[in-house]
């Protein structure tokens, strides 16, 4: 991020990509989006499994 002179964050990975993003998804908040704001760590099948879910029911809801 540094290169493009964009915060090195969540907020700053949406202000790269702009009007691109319907929500993010994140370990932090980000005000302007719609954010699923969970642990993002998949360093084991249960996880990886958490997470997929939890960010399918979040696509789904914005595409609602």
């Amino acid at each position: 991020m540094a290169f493009a002179a964009l915060e090195c964050s969540a907020d700053g990975v949406a202000d790269f990509y702009g009007e691109l993003l319907d929500g993010i998804v994140a370990d932090e908040n980000v005000a302007r989006l719609p954010t699923l704001q969970i642990d993002t760590r998949m360093d084991n099948a249960a996880a990886r499994a958490r997470v997929a879910k939890q960010v399918l029911d979040f696509a789904q809801a914005l595409a609602e």
